[in-house]
């Protein structure tokens, strides 16, 4: 195989394809590229030696059987050589950081059913070349790389649906054990595999709405220090805006604004700025409770945005204004014959976390709605 490439300036690891990661791992495509440093599409050598020891076994044993077994045999094991790596850079703080990550990974593998969590499994950890390295099982495309390949056409009501129970399940999961992911996002959001249904219209569902939370680089017990700022901008929660104090319904805000954005086809909430953002807020799911700017820690920024009635002063330069402006109310979103999902984000996006329910109250609800008119056009997608 090629040799190990020396890291990059900022530490990253430069392996090319087909290099050995470890003596065990042979590196097959990049998946992804970020901060943190590289995630890799790997071929576990020592699966697939134990595979074709396993394999050949089985011919000798089932000679008198017809030859599609063997297709059989290789079709059922092939995935389980597959695994994704998550590579860290060669910096210390961020080889800190994944230890901490791993340890919060085995954690919530260890306390429940591996399948019912849906969350990314984590099967083994080591260290190469100063890199701190996290095996992880291989999964499909994220909802925003499959959003994003069908030019952000939405994704169909029942899939939307789907979605909404695996997450809120997964925050169930977490929650029960005071868990706080922090950066809930479409990319953090993984599909089992990438096979895709062609529909008419020109665009794809995906063949199972079956779906992994994978990313707990900066998930928060809730009992341990917290940041200040938390999520990615788009999915930041109003009382982390505000610095009120965040918890466990911070997630929840995350979700709400994920399951919209999925049915849209759209960010909810498309700002990058703290002012255009409650403003943004206050458009479209209401005034904040007056109770909850007193409350706020950001002192500065409330006298900023809001007048001593509590109402946004909407003081944002001209073109903001307007986006602003022309931004609707959350009905406006929501075709009429999906009036259950509006009813579902009325639940989550509430502006104050102490009103907003549990993941458990929204599964309850989420029950009454197990088949869900189909909007779009298309065959029945399987989940499972």
């Amino acid at each position: 195989s090629p040799p190990v490439d020396q890291d990059d300036t900022i530490g990253h690891f430069k392996g090319r394809e087909e290099c050995v990661i470890a003596d065990r791992y042979r590196l097959l495509k990049d998946v992804g590229m970020g901060t943190f440093g590289r995630v890799v599409q790997c071929l576990d050598l020592s699966r697939e030696r134990q595979r074709r020891v396993d394999h050949n076994s089985y011919r000798q044993q089932q000679q008198h059987r017809h030859d599609n077994d063997d297709d059989h045999l290789n079709n059922n094991n092939n995935n389980n050589n597959i695994v994704a790596i998550k590579i860290v850079r060669n910096v210390k703080r961020y080889y800190e950081s994944a230890i901490i990550e791993a340890d919060i990974i085995k954690d919530v593998n260890r306390r429940g059913r591996r399948g019912r969590t849906h969350c990314s499994i984590l099967y083994d950890t080591f260290s190469f070349h100063g890199h701190y390295c996290m095996v992880l099982e291989s999964l499909g495309p994220s909802l925003y790389d499959f959003l994003k390949g069908q030019k952000y056409h939405p994704f169909p009501i029942y899939c939307v649906r789907d979605f909404a129970e695996q997450l809120l399940e997964t925050l169930e999961y977490l929650h029960s054990f005071r868990l706080i992911h922090t950066d809930l996002k479409p990319e953090n959001i993984l599909l089992l595999n990438g096979r895709e249904i062609p529909q008419r219209g020109g665009y794809s569902i995906p063949e199972s709405t079956r779906i992994k939370v994978i990313d707990f680089g900066g998930a928060t017990y809730d009992n341990e220090k917290k940041s200040t700022i938390v999520n990615t901008r788009q999915y930041r929660a109003p009382e982390v805006i505000l610095n009120v104090g965040w918890g466990c319904p911070s997630d929840l805000w995350s979700v709400g604004c994920i399951l919209a954005e999925l049915y849209q086809g759209e960010l909810l909430f498309a700002t990058h700025d703290n002012i255009e953002h409650l403003a943004l807020i206050e458009q479209m799911i209401g005034p904040f409770p007056r109770r909850m700017l007193k409350r706020a820690k950001n002192v500065e920024l409330v006298d900023e945005a809001f007048d001593s009635n509590g109402a946004h002063r909407m003081e944002l330069p001209t073109e903001k204004l307007a986006y602003v402006k022309r931004t609707a109310p959350l009905e406006s979103i929501v075709y009429d014959e999906d009036e259950w999902f509006l009813r579902l984000l009325r639940r989550i996006l509430v502006i104050d976390p102490d009103e907003r329910l549990q993941a458990h109250q929204l599964l309850r609800f989420l029950e009454k709605y197990a088949h869900p008119k189909l909007r779009q056009g298309g065959g029945d997608v399987n989940r499972w």
